[in-house]
Order: structure tokens, then sequence, then C-alpha cells
């Protein structure tokens, strides 16, 4: 093989990934507001489909009876505004997680109040605030939809865009108060 046929054997060989390339850079607007549309994500046979879940859940909560007294305390945040636009604009699924952890501290006051034992797994409070009449089933159900929610949120991190993370504090920020009130 000689120099021009090494050449051309290179060019032969990454012709197509560079017309690509060109097409991807030339279209990248339409591209772009294409995969804002994006639903689902499969990856190694797992399929996320984040944003429908999250509406199922803000429909779930939407048909929870909540006292009208929740309302105005839904609006004082668990968290410090600004520390979570800092944590979305730095990774959308920090702002995941920080919204999940004031899930995760309210579900641990309610916890203390009624085991003496600290050790504890996320299903096994819900479980007993549930049985022990804390939390209803329905409620019970939506948290662990947002915990799992979460879990798959990491393991697919990438995928996770600022909006839904928004959504994502938004329907954490309610169910703190629907346990505050429980």
């Amino acid at each position: 093989m000689n120099f021009y046929e090494l050449i051309a054997s290179i060019i032969g060989s990454l012709i197509w990934p560079i017309t690509i390339l060109v097409i991807l850079l030339l279209f990248r607007d339409v591209v772009r507001e294409r995969l804002k549309h994006v639903k689902r994500i499969h990856y190694k046979g797992f399929e996320m489909e984040f944003k429908e879940r999250l509406s199922d859940i803000e429909t779930k909560i939407s048909l929870v009876d909540i006292p009208v007294a929740v309302f105005s305390q839904e609006q004082k945040s668990p968290i410090h505004e600004p520390q979570l636009w800092e944590a979305i604009d730095t990774s959308p699924i920090s702002g995941i997680l920080l919204s999940w952890s004031n899930v995760e501290k309210e579900l641990y006051t309610m916890w203390t109040t009624i085991a003496a034992n600290s050790q504890y797994t996320i299903s096994k409070m819900v479980f007993h605030l549930k049985e022990k009449g804390n939390i209803d089933a329905q409620l019970a159900d939506i948290v662990m939809e947002l915990y799992e929610l979460k879990r798959n949120a990491q393991k697919y991190s990438r995928n996770i865009s600022e909006w839904s993370a928004l959504r994502y504090y938004e329907i954490a920020k309610k169910i703190i108060a629907i346990l505050r009130n429980a």
C-alpha cells in the first residue's frame, strides 16, 4: 500500500462520520429543538419516561385531599431558592437530589416520632408511616414513585433537563407541605 492508497483509505473511512457531523452542525438548531420533545430515552434496554412519570405524579398529587392551610405553607420553600438554582444550573440531577433530600428529611422527622430505631430505609419508613396512620396509602405511593424516579434519574443523569429538575422540585415541595400537615 503506497501513500496515496493510505490517504484514500483514511478518507473513505472518515467520509460518513464527517458528513453526518457537517449535517448536524448545519441543522443544529432544528436538531436541538427536536431533542427538547424527546420523552423516552433508551439505554441498554432501559426505557426512561421521566417527563411522563413526573406528569403522573403531578396528577396523583392533585387528587390528594389537601387542607386549605397546606396551600399557604406550600409557598415556603424548604430549599433556599438560590441554592436550588445554582444546583440545577450546575447539573439538573443535583437539583433533583437536593429536592429529594428535603423530602427524605421530612420523612425522617415523622419517622423519629414513631420509631426509636434510627436505622431506616426509605421503603421501611414509608411502610411504617403508612401502617401507623401517619400518611395514607395514596401519599405513600406518591412518595415511593418520587423516590424511584430520583433513583432512575441518578442512573441516567445526563438525560435530565433543567425543566424536568424544576418540575421535580415543585412536586417535592408539594409533598413536603402535605407531609408537614399529615
